[in-house]
């Protein structure tokens, strides 16, 4: 899926609808033309009203990371890309292994979307094993399960 903004289109790896108003995209970097802290964003935040785009700050590397909401709403979106060698180094993208990645992106207000943001912290929250392709859905209990996926990511 392409969303033309600003004169630019961007290859949707996962979009979110996180409100009326608002959809969360967690992309690949390579060709992005949004960025952030001069690097390419792995995440922004599309107005739905506007076509505006906020990129955020995410760590590491999240491309094919799989993702499901909370009873709460908020998105856990779990691991995924390794670093692969000469194509995404951190020289190039300041991304992170994503292979035992955790994000969370917790509900914020609709209207502006102005307090939304992506947490990600890999000394304190990470996956025990890695994983990449990975599935994940929430059982009827509440919590999530992560399925499948492979223990490479190359």
């Amino acid at each position: 899926m392409d969303i033309g903004t600003e004169g630019h289109n961007w290859c949707i790896l996962q979009l979110t609808l996180i409100s009326n108003t608002h959809a969360l995209i967690i992309n690949k970097v390579e060709h992005n033309p949004v960025s952030i802290g001069g690097l390419p964003a792995w995440a922004a935040l599309f107005s739905l009203r506007t076509h505006a785009v906020r990129p955020f700050k995410v760590e590491s590397n999240s491309f094919c990371a799989g993702g499901t909401f909370l009873g709460d709403g908020t998105l856990i979106n779990v691991e995924n890309n390794p670093m692969v060698g000469v194509y995404t180094s951190t020289a190039d993208f300041g991304d992170l292994d994503g292979l035992q990645a955790v994000r969370i992106f917790e509900p914020c207000p609709p209207a502006s979307a102005a307090h939304c943001n992506i947490y990600e912290n890999h000394s304190r929250i990470r996956m025990v094993s890695h994983r990449w392709y990975n599935t994940v859905i929430r059982i009827s209990d509440g919590t999530i399960m992560i399925v499948s996926g492979s223990k490479k990511g190359v």
